[in-house]
């Protein structure tokens, strides 16, 4: 719902968008809010001089932020700054990214245009679109004149918009720009309370208090033209010093002619116990002082929400519009409603009091038949849905459709809150026929964060359920729980297949589903048939698509067999199958289709990987296709890792994990980037980042899904410690699993995990772990003769394992013909250890440690390096470190064309299009100049550019 009378051509200031804005009270000078105004100035002065700042006001309903919040609008128009003022309502939770949507249109100018916004939104991207449309926006404002963005009662804004909100305060932090919210105390959904932290730490939370007594007569005296006396004093200390209150009570004294002012001092008229009808001691006794069917009129209101059609209220309360005037011209003289079209309540106190005036049970029917209307005149069902799921009785078929349909509606972007009213739609649903129909709301249960509820309504649903109908939704339930539980999916896939008359499609797609999740097991021993049964059924079927996942889960099954050749066959197979389908989108068949270059880069294919995953990036990009991009480049990342590239994997991460939010990727991408991120720390020394991270890592290893791979960083910091107990220790899962055809430490496997395993091995003493680790490199080597890494790597454990001369050698020069130069640096290291223990020549030690030096250097590996150089310093060999490329604030190319066009007064966004990069891999970009040059704001990195052009 838009604010009342908020369209540009109505608005002769930003500031009319906020609730109450209209009231006699706004303009009132701001009393006893020296402290709050003096923070405002400051920020207001910090942004004026190019920094960012945020605000955040907390503070009871009448306590008076709306007003600070005005005062701050004002005294940026002064400034010629643009505002974006955004007053959400109750409802608005429901709608995603309308608040934030209409801010941006109402603007003068707009920040967003009407069309961008209809081709960005409906679906599981448009967050991310949408959160890139605004920064491009609010980039292109701030670069004319500083920006002022206003977002009252936080509370009831929308997970999306808060979403983006938070993505923008961190990215935009080096713009000129004031962000100001207003948020009522107590509790709050996860979405305002993850908000509300990061203002804590990136902003400035400002308590608002009740006022102090002199700042509130003060104010009464504002209203009543004199000072108050002290038995005026005493009466209007039942105000209890809310701004909103003193004003209500100071009204209703002039207006039912209570007060007499003498000179400067105001008297009440009446002893101190004769209360103003229009105050009485609460809103409630003020509204109750109304005359009965004026009351009765307000409170019937209330239920309709906080703007209304005179109409919709006429039809509420069965009475004809004419029959109404009088009541409603009563509520706008007594300021309770403000005229308008449509009416609305003053202010969001009166309306809430108001509806608890009534009794429950009369509250909930006026709410379910007050939806309707609503609906009726047009408003979206997701404005309605809320009062739908509060007011409904059990058995509303009508109810338990709508909240159905808001829920598919809603899942796409606000998956918590979609869930939040299917749960609704299930309590309320009495009937096979509901029951069936809410059967398609177990995905958005299962998504929303409410599996336990998705799993026991499926369990139920499918005892009435038509049995194919049943099969289906067990495939769906199944295809979800392959995101959490492998073995879940399997029991459900199992349980499917055993009902009778289930149609050889569906029985085609719970193998396929099965198959995957046995695969993600482990449980090779029932893999084998299941896979042999679900490519049978497939190929019956005609079930091309649960055929190629079939053919896709075979390959990494091979792969983890070392039967590489037939691994690449099937892998090709299901991708060409899949891409001769009509109407095939590469991006939706995910993960499968990031496999062939996973696949690539484990064999040792790393550069072919690399540009698989370029041309699959870029192509998302310009489909814009945000879920498949992020998942690309987290494909991408890896393999910029292990080609050594750190800085360029650390920025994809970086880039996935900014990415993550916006597209509500939640912890996934962090167990993916956020490995790389890891690694990349531990080899740079960068003892910090491993530090931030460590939390993390430690939950990783307690996933049982992800525990291998959390358990392996956790080993890679033991011996980066030098605790051989703890390497001991967190390596028995990868002891456990070697033989497996699965993978023991990093997934997809990294061959080059068995050489540092192997490694850590030695020092630990592990001869028998050692001598299993050599036997299945070896195996390895013999069954791909031809793949050069494997038979590298071979060496290089057999190498450590006996302190083999000639098989370390053998594979420095087979790795020198590969694309892992950090692999090959760690080879001459063992290699040079390996020639010092067999007592050859100093200077036979000392080569191939120096390369290995150079190589480590190179890419940044500084703490290898070190470790390096300390051995070289052993047998007598000093080494200065080289110095890092961005020592002294030195910038990469890439970096430094990105300095040059922010100084041209080039956008982030025209930046990414320029370099085919995404708009979040520029402002990680900027980032980095920032540390380097140790600025924080746009117009200093404009001034250091310009600077350094002078000094040329």
């Amino acid at each position: 719902m838009s604010t009342p009378d908020a369209s540009p051509d109505k608005l002769s200031s930003a500031r009319d968008v906020l609730v109450g804005s209209a009231s006699s009270n706004f303009r009132l000078p701001l009393r006893g809010r020296g402290w709050e105004t003096g923070i405002v100035d400051q920020a207001i002065r910090d942004v004026a001089s190019g920094e960012s700042r945020a605000l955040l006001f907390v503070g009871a309903p009448g306590a008076g932020k709306t007003r600070l919040l005005g005062e701050i609008i004002t005294k940026s128009e002064r400034l010629g700054w643009r505002a974006v003022v955004a007053a959400p309502e109750p409802e608005s939770h429901l709608l995603p990214t309308a608040v934030l949507v209409e801010a941006a249109l109402a603007a003068r100018p707009p920040i967003l245009r009407t069309a961008d916004v209809e081709a960005l939104t409906g679906n599981l991207d448009s967050r991310y679109w949408l959160t890139q449309a605004f920064r491009n926006g609010l980039e292109s404002a701030a670069a004319e004149n500083c920006v002022l963005v206003v977002v009252d009662d936080l509370q009831w804004v929308d997970s999306a918009s808060l979403a983006i909100l938070r993505s923008l305060i961190a990215t935009l932090s080096d713009l000129p720009i004031l962000w100001a919210f207003a948020v009522r105390g107590g509790e709050h959904g996860p979405g305002v309370h993850a908000t509300m932290n990061q203002l804590l730490t990136a902003g400035t939370t400002v308590t608002v208090e009740p006022l102090h007594i002199a700042a509130a007569m003060e104010m009464a005296a504002d209203i009543l033209g004199a000072r108050p006396d002290h038995h005026l004093e005493t009466m209007l200390s039942r105000a209890e010093n809310l701004p909103l209150l003193i004003a209500e009570f100071a009204h209703g004294l002039l207006e039912e002619d209570l007060v007499s002012v003498d000179g400067d001092v105001a008297t009440a008229r009446a002893d101190q116990a004769t209360l103003p009808m229009m105050f009485g001691s609460s809103i409630r006794e003020r509204i109750a002082h109304l005359p009965d069917s004026t009351s009765r009129t307000v409170q019937v209101a209330a239920t309709l929400g906080r703007a209304f059609a005179l109409t919709d209220l006429a039809e509420l309360l069965e009475e004809t519009t004419s029959n109404l005037i009088r009541d409603v011209e009563q509520a706008i003289t007594a300021d309770i409603l403000v005229d308008g079209s449509p009416l609305h309540f003053r202010h969001d106190a009166i309306r809430e009091t108001a509806e608890a005036m009534l009794s429950p049970s009369i509250r909930a029917h006026l709410r379910r038949r007050a939806a309707d209307i609503r609906l009726r005149s047009g408003e979206p069902l997701l404005t309605v849905a809320s009062s739908v799921a509060d007011s409904a009785n059990r058995g509303d078929a009508a109810a338990v459709a709508l909240l159905h349909d808001a829920a598919l509606e809603l899942a796409a972007s606000d998956a918590i809150g979609a869930a939040g009213l299917a749960r609704r739609a299930l309590e309320l649903a009495t009937t096979n026929k509901q029951n069936e129909l809410l059967s398609e709301l177990v995905p958005v249960l299962w998504v929303g964060g409410s599996p336990d509820v998705a799993m026991q309504f499926s369990e139920r649903v499918s005892r009435v359920l038509p049995l194919e109908a049943s099969a289906r939704l067990q495939l769906a339930v199944a295809r979800l729980q392959t995101e959490s539980s492998f073995s879940s999916a399997v029991r459900t896939t199992t349980a499917a297949l055993l009902i009778d008359g289930v149609s050889i499609n569906t029985r085609a797609q719970l193998l396929a589903v099965k198959a995957l999740n046995l695969a993600n097991l482990g449980d090779y021993t029932r893999l084998e048939s299941t896979l042999i049964e679900a490519r049978a059924a497939a190929e019956a079927a005609g079930e091309a698509a649960a055929l190629s996942t079939v053919d896709a889960t075979e390959s990494v099954l091979r792969f983890y067999e070392n039967r590489f050749d037939l691994a690449a066959d099937l892998i090709e197979t299901a991708t060409a199958r899949m891409m001769n389908l009509p109407g095939f989108i590469a991006a939706q068949w995910l993960p499968e289709i990031l496999w062939p270059a996973f696949l690539a880069n484990s064999v040792g294919k790393n550069r072919e990987a690399l540009r698989q995953a370029e041309v699959s990036s870029d192509e998302m990009r310009r489909t814009r296709n945000a879920v498949a991009l992020a998942f690309w480049t987290m494909v991408r990342c890896r393999i910029l890792f292990d080609l050594g590239e750190l800085a360029e994997a650390k920025l994809h991460a970086e880039n996935v994990i900014a990415m993550s939010e916006e597209l509500g990727l939640g912890d996934f991408a962090r167990a993916t980037a956020g490995v790389v991120l890891y690694r990349i720390a531990l080899v740079e020394g960068d003892f910090a980042a491993c530090a931030a991270q460590r939390a993390d890592v430690q939950q990783m290893a307690a996933d049982p899904s992800l525990r291998l791979a959390g358990s392996w960083l956790l080993a890679l910091t033991a011996d980066a410690d030098g605790d051989s107990e703890a390497v001991l220790r967190t390596t028995e899962g990868a002891y456990e699993t070697l033989a497996a055809p699965t993978p023991s430490m990093t997934t997809p496997a990294d061959f080059g995990d068995d050489a540092m395993l192997a490694r850590m091995w030695h020092r630990s003493g592990a001869t028998k772990r050692l001598q299993r680790l050599s036997a299945v490199t070896n195996e390895r080597a013999l069954m791909n003769p031809g793949n050069t890494l494997a038979n590298a790597i071979d060496s290089q454990v057999h190498g450590i394992a006996t302190g083999s001369v000639t098989e370390l050698e053998r594979s420095v020069a087979l790795l020198r013909q590969g694309e892992r130069p950090l692999l090959l640096a760690s080879a001459l290291e063992d290699l040079g250890r390996a020639r010092l223990d067999t007592e050859e020549p100093q200077r036979a030690s000392e080569e191939p440690w120096q390369e290995a030096a150079d190589l480590y250097e190179a890419h940044g590996a500084n703490r290898d390096a070190d470790r390096v150089l300390k051995r070289l310093r052993a047998v007598g060999i000093r080494r200065r470190p080289k110095a890092a490329a961005d020592h002294h604030g030195m910038l990469s190319a890439r970096e430094r064309q990105v300095a040059e066009r922010l100084a041209q007064g080039v956008t982030t966004k025209q930046i990414a299009l320029d370099l085919s990069v995404t708009q979040n891999t520029v402002i990680t970009h900027v980032r980095r100049i920032y540390d380097k040059w140790g600025i924080s704001s746009r117009r200093a990195l404009i001034e250091r550019v310009q600077g350094e052009r002078e000094n040329r």
